[in-house]
């Protein structure tokens, strides 16, 4: 199932110099690469969550972002993963992670 917390990432690409969009995320996993980019509208009269949602498991190997202008930038995939939210600011990398869902008080 990919709508289990666990398999899901949400990530939110944030850009002190102007819009994300149109910055594509490419992370590459055990099975294979994922690559997704910040839209503003996804269909006819849409507004869309600017978090990119990415589906899978397993740890992250190797992540970039391309940012507008054509800038690329590596991340640290160690600080990704699935089951968190992140946030990734222009030439900071990652600056935020944490969990999807919290985990309940005993």
């Amino acid at each position: 199932r990919t709508d289990a917390p666990q398999r899901q990432m949400l990530v939110t690409l944030a850009d002190p110099l102007g819009t994300p969009i149109g910055a594509t995320l490419k992370l590459r996993l055990d099975d294979g690469p994922r690559v997704t980019q910040v839209l503003s509208s996804r269909g006819f009269q849409a507004a869309s969550d600017a978090r990119l949602h990415i589906a899978g498991s397993g740890p992250v190997r190797a992540a970039s972002v391309r940012w507008n202008g054509g800038a690329s930038e590596d991340l640290d995939a160690s600080a990704l993963g699935f089951g968190r939210q992140v946030v990734v600011r222009r030439r900071m990398g990652v600056v935020s992670s944490r969990p999807l869902v919290e985990a309940a008080e005993p």
